[in-house]
């Protein structure tokens, strides 16, 4: 069994509080913003006027954050009947083909991406009606989702290469 650097755990508790911690504790504010809400409105007669916004937030950090997490894992749903009827050579060959696609479209976008998340004035002039939280507090999740995403498939394109190179399909996840 082999240690981890402390820079290496550093690394992995930072990531899993992007990908566990802050959607979990994201879900658990919703919830209760909801309970809350529905007390208001039902108990008091008198709506929360900020809970649909920061629901709304609190949602796009849980899908954002939680797809990066789905990837860890290969746990994301995928119709692969097509894929599955192949041999292993050629499933690795496929995986290489489509992570390579999806790179391609992610630099491609990332420019515009990162202009209309966080750089351009806009976007910071923008806020929610009620909360006057910026959207680009909003939009630098997926900025983050994009990023996580494309690191994670290049590891799993470089572990592809090495697999195809030498043709070893044991450990093939």
């Amino acid at each position: 069994m082999s240690r981890k650097s402390p820079i290496r755990k550093a690394f992995d508790l930072l990531i899993d509080v992007f990908e566990i911690y802050i959607p979990t504790a994201a879900l658990f504010v919703m919830f209760c913003v909801f309970v809350a809400q529905v007390f208001m409105r039902y108990v008091f007669k008198s709506p929360l006027t900020w809970s649909f916004e920061l629901s709304l937030f609190l949602y796009v950090y849980i899908v954002m954050f939680g797809a990066c997490y789905a990837l860890r894992d290969n746990e994301h749903v995928c119709f692969s009947m097509f894929y599955d009827s192949r041999s292993k050579k050629e499933q690795t060959f496929m995986r290489i083909v489509e992570t390579v696609l999806i790179l391609i479209i992610f630099a491609l976008a990332l420019p515009s991406v990162l202009d209309y998340a966080w750089f351009i004035k806009v976007a910071s002039l923008k806020t929610t009606a009620v909360l006057k939280i910026q959207y680009k507090y909003l939009y630098a999740s997926f900025v983050f989702m994009m990023l996580m995403v494309a690191v994670r498939l290049t590891l799993r394109a470089i572990e592809d290469v090495k697999r195809l190179k030498t043709g070893s399909w044991e450990e093939e996840t």
